[in-house]
């Protein structure tokens, strides 16, 4: 007795392509937050408290800014662009060994974070940048 052909149904991926959105959101969110960056923006390590916000996402954008510059450093203008790059990898069938592989990608994108960190710290106390931190 023959086997009924199995129907080709097109594979649902409803929850890549939500993950794939809402981290090229939290890129854009993210990138513009730091770019519109002001470090008076955060009340706390401030002593003027009524000065309005310059950050373009309001007072989240700026906290969301400064907890990425404060442990990376100028390294933190790269987490946008992986989260971009994460995104796409759900979202298209771009890059989908980010996808396939995600605890290994996720694992050497973290290494690759503190080793920028690090390197460009040193490079900051050789003073290579000269005022950059400044």
């Amino acid at each position: 007795m023959a086997r009924k052909p199995a129907e080709d149904h097109a594979p649902h991926h409803g929850r890549h392509d939500i993950i794939g959105v809402v981290l090229l959101v939290a890129a854009l969110v993210l990138l513009l937050s730091q770019v519109s960056f002001d470090r008076t923006d955060i009340s706390w390590p401030t002593t003027d408290y009524k000065k309005p916000t310059h950050n373009w996402i309001g007072p989240l954008g700026a906290y969301m800014a400064w907890f990425c510059f404060v442990p990376l450093g100028i390294v933190a203008v790269l987490v946008p662009f992986f989260l971009a790059a994460f995104g796409l990898a759900y979202l298209l069938k771009f890059l989908t060994h980010l996808r396939q592989r995600l605890g290994r990608s996720l694992l050497w994108s973290a290494g690759l974070f503190i080793a920028l960190t690090g390197l460009l710290y040193m490079m900051d106390d050789l003073s290579w940048f000269g005022n950059f931190r400044d």
